[in-house]
């Protein structure tokens, strides 16, 4: 067989596989730039939309969630109804004498997410658990106090006349308090699903904080939002 029928070698040494490389024509092979006529491709920065969308629905339900402590803040600001001071609704003993004079009578409505003060005897006192908070019960209307950094102080079946300002939550438009509506309940047998409870000492001054997170998360909205119309033009 002759030499020139012998088949290439599967392997070359390094000089001649550098010789033969440098030798090709490499004009004819297509650059990064050729498909965009000499100019590279636009980079793809940012964040993927569906992100900004997740951002903007989170932000959205943050400031729903935070929004009844921004209202809370806002009544005590300027016209507000709670820019005063607290709303006084009376005693509810008085109420009881009024009540059994004319059947018709009414207390005043309570409100949720009020700043009021009231004033009533109290029972059914109970300590929280390993915490200096309690609770109590004021009689003839559906309220309970939410008293904090309250030494245990007076035994559960006293009465005590007790003046209290604080805000006003209705019970059925939360669950932080269902483990006390379920204690009242199952040992007092008092009604807590149409009742409200107060939380002493709290102010409208107290929650400044939640109209500068609402700002915050607006401005997460508008940042998300204003990338997110970038990315779907230029898309």
């Amino acid at each position: 067989m002759d030499a020139q029928d012998d088949p290439e070698p599967l392997l070359m040494d390094e000089d001649e596989f550098a010789r033969r490389f440098f030798e090709q024509d490499l004009s004819d092979i297509p650059g990064p730039d050729s498909a965009s006529g000499g100019e590279p491709p636009p980079a793809r920065g940012g964040r993927h939309p569906a992100m900004m969308v997740a951002v903007m629905v989170f932000s959205a339900l943050l400031m729903w969630m935070f929004w009844e402590d921004t209202a809370y803040w806002l009544s005590g600001r300027g016209d507000g109804p709670a820019a005063a001071g607290p709303v006084d609704i009376g005693d509810s003993a008085q109420w009881k004498r009024d009540f059994e004079k004319d059947p018709t009578f009414a207390p005043p409505a309570l409100r949720h997410n009020s700043y009021i003060r009231v004033a009533g005897l109290t029972a059914y006192r109970t300590e929280a658990a390993k915490s200096r908070e309690a609770f109590l019960k004021i009689v003839f209307v559906p309220l309970y106090v939410h008293l904090k950094d309250e030494p245990p102080s007076r035994p559960t079946d006293h009465l005590v006349h007790l003046t209290v300002s604080g805000r006003l939550i209705d019970l059925t438009r939360t669950t932080r308090y269902r483990g006390v509506q379920h204690f009242y309940a199952e040992n007092f047998g008092l009604p807590t699903r149409s009742a409200f409870v107060m939380v002493a000492g709290d102010k409208p001054e107290h929650y400044w904080w939640a109209p500068l997170l609402q700002s915050l998360f607006l401005v997460f909205i508008g940042i998300n939002g204003t990338l997110l119309a970038r990315a779907l033009r230029e898309g």
